[in-house]
């Protein structure tokens, strides 16, 4: 609009851009071990490279709900290296870079569904994820990103479901405007002493971490995994086995964020399933062992 006033379209994928790069800059600080700073602003417009990616994430909030990110090859390569350095690396092949990046990838998509859910005031939960040949053809919000010496520059898309979401949503509460000042007389002498049962000072308030312990994460066991050939695939019926690449003796793995984070043993807790953990994964397996 003429007078800069931004449309609901506009408010809504602005905040979109601006929560995904806050939980961003969490996620590569985290995974590198440097203080990182991002900023929103207009896309960069640049030619499309086969080595780049775009990275689509669906949410559960409504049907068509996803956000896209474009990363230039440069970008996600920048972004692999600034992870796999916290991680004690110099640098790695096209691979592990790739892993490096989709590690913070996922872990800020997820933030982001977290934001999302405390907007609506219901549970959002991202669905899946995929590489995609392209991305929509909608404006786009650009993304520049500073890890320690790396810089990076992302490009992020929302649908229209998405946006339409969370205009739809409840918005917080507005802070209320403190009361006009009112003349009434003198203040009173100031006591000399404690006064009893005198309110305790404000206190500050909570971290950006602090306000993500209670965030519910997806965990997942795995007891193996197989590859079968379609004709054996089509062949499965009630009773059929499927032999799984891990044997009786080996621990399973407990995967977060498509991400394994421990080993352990199987065990029962009053009738159900459960994993006594034996082993933490280091950041180095973590990056390597990316679902």
């Amino acid at each position: 609009m003429e007078d800069g006033t931004l449309t609901n379209a506009e408010a809504a994928l602005n905040w979109l851009a601006s929560e995904w790069a806050a939980h961003l800059r969490m996620a590569l600080e985290m995974l590198s071990g440097s203080p990182a700073e991002v900023e929103t602003g207009a896309a960069e417009s640049t030619a499309r490279s086969p080595d780049d990616r775009c990275w689509r994430q669906p949410y559960s909030a409504s049907e068509g709900s996803a956000v896209f990110i474009l990363a230039t090859e440069n970008a996600w390569k920048t972004a692999g290296r600034a992870v796999l350095a916290g991680a004690g690396l110099s640098d790695g092949d096209a691979a592990d870079l790739d892993s490096a990046y989709r590690e913070a990838l996922v872990q800020s998509l997820s933030g982001l569904s977290s934001s999302l859910a405390a907007r609506a005031g219901r549970e959002v939960l991202p669905v899946g994820g995929e590489l995609v040949a392209e991305e929509p053809v909608a404006r786009a919000v650009g993304v520049r990103c500073r890890v320690g010496p790396h810089l990076l520059s992302l490009t992020f898309f929302a649908t229209e479901a998405l946006q339409n979401f969370l205009l739809a949503s409840a918005l917080p509460p507005a802070r209320p405007a403190a009361p006009p000042a009112r003349d009434e007389g003198p203040p009173a002498p100031a006591a000399t002493g404690p006064t009893a049962g005198a309110p305790a000072a404000p206190t500050q308030p909570p971290s950006t971490m602090a306000l993500l312990y209670d965030v519910e994460l997806p965990i997942s066991v795995s007891f193996g995994r197989a590859h079968l050939p379609l004709r054996e695939v089509l062949r499965l019926t009630s009773g059929s086995i499927v032999e799984l690449n891990r044997a009786i003796a080996e621990p399973v793995e407990l995967i977060v964020n498509n991400c394994v984070v421990a080993r352990g043993e199987v065990v029962v807790v009053e009738g159900n399933y459960g994993v006594r953990i034996l082993q933490i994964v280091s950041q180095n397996e973590r990056i390597r062992t990316l679902h």
